[in-house]
């Protein structure tokens, strides 16, 4: 775990010569117990990282009221499960018969109850669901819908002018060969951003390579993201309609795998449905996701797409297609 807190820039450690062992001074140790407190609490790593460095209190109010609106929410949910679980256990008591009848869950009392809990449990609870569940399970699962997606007709195709797309932040960009490289200063504000706007429902197909960390697109918001800078292994599906805050509004990517070959030319498919979203690396399924926020903030209107390195990575982009369906 410290040496996931090192790669994500929350502590540093010391390194001394014939000594095999990492070392923490007194800064970092204090920053290390103020991780630990704050991870109980449930505040996601990428928030932490905000509070550390932006000790301001406008700053940690507003987090934290948001953390807490977050947890009322889930708490109104608990409370009405543990309503609606109380309300069989009469019901069914009330029977005293050996055999249960199903038709208690199509009661008048309890249909209300159960008709409030699924307009809040959907949001909350439904990713945390998803999460366990293997992509060989999810393909089971959404097989029809994304059948659907991979089969749609097609309206339109544009292949991206590598040449003509907008530059945004500190990035540097250049061309070689009909390839676009470019090269990212030491954060993650930058792209290259496409001119023309798309519609969806629509697939966006990238080949391109990184020399180390982040090949990032973009698109409505939702950002994907392989060999995310603090764990290669963990694939991003990211919220980022907080960025301009300074984080993440929220992480549905967590889980699945995100690595890819260094120096290594790879196919990326990004499949965007009105119902599911589907991620491919050489044709193979990475990520699906149906999360109603999710899939909300996908499809939310016309967007332009963005593709982009991070944390001074450099990635190579060989071709980019939009293909809206």
């Amino acid at each position: 775990m410290l040496r996931y807190y090192e790669r994500c820039g929350l502590v540093k450690s010391l390194r001394k010569d014939d000594y095999a062992y990492r070392v923490y001074d007194n800064e970092n140790i204090g920053r290390l117990q103020q991780i630990v407190v704050l991870r109980k609490l449930q505040i996601p790593l990428k928030k932490i990282a905000i509070l550390l460095d932006n000790p301001d209190t406008a700053t940690a109010t507003e987090l934290f009221n948001e953390h807490i609106t977050a947890l009322g929410s889930e708490i109104t949910i608990l409370k009405a499960i543990k309503t609606t679980s109380e309300t069989f256990v009469v019901k069914i008591e009330a029977l005293a018969a050996t055999s249960l009848d199903f038709n208690l869950l199509i009661d008048d009392s309890v249909k209300q109850l159960t008709k409030t809990l699924a307009l809040t449990q959907k949001n909350v609870k439904e990713y945390q669901a998803m999460k366990k569940l293997t992509i060989p399970q999810l393909q089971s699962k959404f097989a029809s819908q994304i059948a659907i997606l991979e089969n749609a007709a097609l309206r339109k195709t544009t292949e991206i002018d590598l040449q003509t797309m907008t530059k945004l932040g500190g990035i540097d960009i250049w061309h070689e060969n009909g390839k676009m490289i470019m090269k990212s200063d030491d954060s993650d504000q930058i792209g290259m951003l496409t001119t023309e706007q798309f519609s969806n429902p629509l697939k966006i197909y990238a080949r391109a390579k990184t020399d180390s960390s982040n090949i990032r697109l973009r698109y409505n918001h939702i950002e994907i993201i392989f060999n995310w800078e603090c764990d290669y292994d963990l694939i991003q599906v990211d919220d980022m309609t907080g960025s301009e805050k300074g984080w993440v509004e929220r992480e549905y990517g967590n889980g699945y795998d995100g690595r890819i070959p260094v120096d290594e030319f790879v196919d990326i498919e990004w499949l965007i449905g009105l119902e599911v979203m589907v991620i491919k690396v050489n044709n193979e399924i990475r990520y699906i996701g149906s999360d109603s926020d999710l899939m909300k903030r996908a499809t939310s209107g016309n967007d332009n797409v963005r593709i982009n390195p991070a944390w001074g990575s450099i990635v190579t982009v060989e071709s980019l297609r939009i293909i809206e369906i």
